[in-house]
């Protein structure tokens, strides 16, 4: 009887193992950032419906692949339809904080700044937004994937180009440079004008 329970035992403490258990937190924050970064790549794919999903499912999975792909989609669709693009230049992320593990996942709490150049027709501006955000992440028979996520905040940093005259710069910047776009991100955007030759 006795080995019976032991082989139970045994059993059961195998079967409460977790692919994530061989991975320490900056293994896991690695793995977020790879998967999460490339999302913004979908803004310069096509308006295939198809492209953008397969795009996020190398990222997502399950009901967090469905909120992305309805998220991203109805923002290429609503673009389109305005004659409007993004040129994404710079994805910037905090060091990413794993707030849970368990044996179905790992909480990753995430800061990031997305900067980019916004064209409507022949305008075209800086832009740059900043988010907060919690992460589920887990092993799927796909790979790594991001199971789950909940936003708590996203905002618009004021471009320091649309600064009045009176305004100090420094009192507007945020306390990281994350997502401000350098003056060759500009000029390629066509938000700063090229220089004439003489």
């Amino acid at each position: 009887m006795r080995e019976r329970i032991w082989i139970v035992v045994l059993l059961t403490g195998c079967a409460s193992r977790s692919p994530l258990d061989a991975l320490d937190d900056d293994a896991i924050a690695e793995a977020f950032l790879a998967l999460h970064t490339r999302v913004y790549d979908l803004y310069s794919l096509p308006l295939d419906a198809d492209a953008v999903h397969d795009w996020l499912s190398v990222s997502f999975e399950g009901e967090a692949l469905t909120a992305q792909y309805i998220e991203h989609w109805g923002t290429r669709v609503a673009m389109n339809r305005d004659a409007t693009r993004v040129d994404v230049r710079r994805v910037t992320h905090e060091r990413p904080a794993i707030v849970h593990r368990g044996p179905d996942g790992a909480e990753v709490e995430a800061r990031w700044s997305v900067g980019g150049i916004v064209h409507h027709g022949s305008h075209s501006h800086p832009r740059v937004n900043r988010y907060e955000a919690l992460y589920k992440v887990a092993p799927t028979a796909e790979g790594m994937r991001i199971v789950g996520t909940r936003l708590r905040r996203a905002e618009r940093v004021r471009d320091p180009l649309e600064l009045a005259e009176d305004q100090w710069i420094l009192d507007e910047l945020p306390t990281t440079d994350g997502g401000f776009l350098d003056a060759l991100d500009l000029l390629e955007g066509g938000v700063l004008p090229e220089a004439e030759e003489p």
